[in-house]
């Protein structure tokens, strides 16, 4: 999990939020049943294929933002699967987080993933993403 940002360049206007969704070679604590670390080059290819990616909060819900709509932008960068995605202020939706997001109280994000490279240590404890898809 990756802090995130606000940013508003005019009162009214659109909401940026920035973040990390994935950061590389930093082991993450998989609810306490391993560890997992995702590469550099992790995303290449699947950002290469333009995939369909919707921010939501806690992984359901209504899309705050979208890649194919062009208010989400995906890129990995040397820290990580960096994101920048543009909020409609006027969104209950919106309303309802961005306050959250000022306070503090929401200061990280993750994303959704499929592994297609992976391995695994022998006693299971560890895993490294190696590629991975994203939608």
């Amino acid at each position: 999990m990756n802090r995130i940002e606000l940013r508003e360049a005019t009162p009214g206007g659109p909401i940026e939020v920035i973040g990390h969704g994935a950061t590389f070679d930093e082991p993450y604590d998989v609810a306490g049943s391993f560890l997992e670390t995702i590469k550099r080059g992790a995303f290449k290819r699947t950002l290469g294929e333009n995939p369909d990616v919707v921010l939501l909060v806690n992984h359901t819900g209504t899309p705050l933002a979208r890649t194919t709509s062009g208010t989400l932008i995906l890129t990995e960068d040397s820290t990580g699967l960096a994101f920048r995605a543009e909020l409609e202020p006027s969104d209950p939706d919106v309303q309802a987080v961005v306050p959250k997001i000022r306070r503090g109280d929401m200061t990280e994000c993750s994303f959704a993933f499929r592994a297609s490279n992976q391995e695994w240590s022998e006693d299971k404890t560890e895993r490294t993403i190696r590629e991975c898809s994203i939608n």
